[in-house]
């Protein structure tokens, strides 16, 4: 064995891979949904590590690992390294989340490439929800409202542009007005869409299909009382709804129930603590309804909600595309492991 190096990918790299085709990110979640439901995937729930921060007013500073392998046309398995500082973009003008994927070869355990994984993450996320919403939001639903106005709400509004052809348009909430002011402006010039600010959670329920909450807040944010007939709601956050929201829902759909719990933080995994709410209330994790073994929505009337905690299996599938596209395209650099191995 003479010399070996692993391909490099910047998030100007990844980008330039056309990771914001989200047609395409949810194309590859789906499918890793897929391979979830037959097997064909190994994957775990978030190993964190919490430290401090010196704000109380902030949620606490975190590393987050996650892990999966996945067969299929992917064959590949990988890892994301997830740093998280909430006050970063206040006191130092730096990302709240940085990331770093790795992809390696499962045939020889020799990693294959590393990335730049923060972009990727909120695209993943995304498409989660995108995914989510072909099965369990109307067909002609033509109304979204956004709650947060930062990084992740940014992917899920491109995801549900994709996967709901009828939606005409989208309502914005975030408590820092000039963030929604760049928000919409720059998702007006990515999207077909009309976007406006909206400075009442309540009143933009009363207009809206589709509502998808991406915050930090550490308190409900939606009542179940503004829930209305019809609507699908997702919840990317922790505790955002309160405890009625789920009551009022019809169906309850998850991405992975037992990250949910081991996570702890979101409205569900409360109440599953509480013993408010048991494990028979939820209908199903989406790889079920992906596979067709449950059934997404039923009817028009049904209030639908999705709870979703991010799998390292999205990151590996989404990441695993990117490189490859990189390496047929020539983009990146190479990093060199080693000229020969210490030993053999």
């Amino acid at each position: 064995m003479g010399a070996l190096s692993i391909r490099y990918l910047s998030q100007e790299d990844v980008m330039k891979c056309n990771l914001l085709d989200m047609e395409q990110a949810i194309r590859d979640v789906e499918e890793m949904f897929k391979m979830m439901a037959s097997g064909d995937c190994i994957y775990r729930s978030k190993l964190v590590f919490w430290l401090k921060g010196d704000d109380p007013e902030l949620a606490d500073k975190r590393f987050t690992a996650q892990s999966a392998f996945l067969g299929g046309s992917f064959g590949t398995a990988g890892l994301k390294w997830v740093g998280s500082v909430p006050d970063n973009p206040m006191r130092r003008d730096l990302p709240r989340t940085s990331a770093l994927i790795v992809i390696s070869d499962p045939e020889t355990g020799l990693p294959l490439g590393i990335m730049e994984g923060s972009v990727v993450s909120a695209v993943r996320t995304g498409a989660s929800t995108g995914v989510a919403a072909k099965f369990l939001a109307r067909a002609e639903s033509q109304t979204v409202g956004l709650i947060g106005a930062g990084v992740q709400n940014r992917t899920q509004l491109l995801a549900l542009d994709c996967a709901l052809p009828k939606l005409e348009q989208v309502f914005v909430y975030d408590r820092a007005s000039e963030r929604t002011k760049r928000f919409i402006s720059d998702m007006e010039k990515l999207t077909r869409l009309s976007l406006r600010a909206c400075d009442d959670v309540e009143d933009m329920l009363k207009r809206v299909d589709v509502v998808v909450s991406a915050t930090t807040s550490t308190k409900p944010i939606i009542l179940g009382e503004w829930l209305r007939s019809g609507m699908f709601y997702a919840h990317v956050g922790d505790y955002e709804c309160d405890h009625a929201t789920l009551q009022r829902a019809d169906k309850i759909v998850v991405d992975h129930l037992e990250g949910i719990r081991h996570w702890g933080k979101q409205t569900l995994a409360l109440m599953l603590e509480e013993g408010t709410i048991s494990e028979s209330a939820v209908h199903a994790e989406i790889m079920d309804i992906v596979a067709g073994t449950k059934p997404g929505r039923s009817s028009e009337d049904e209030i639908t909600y999705y709870c979703t905690i991010g799998l390292g299996s999205q990151d590996v599938a989404v990441g695993t595309r990117i490189l490859r596209t990189a390496e047929r395209e020539g983009i990146g650099m190479e990093l060199k492991l080693w000229d020969n191995p210490f030993a053999v």
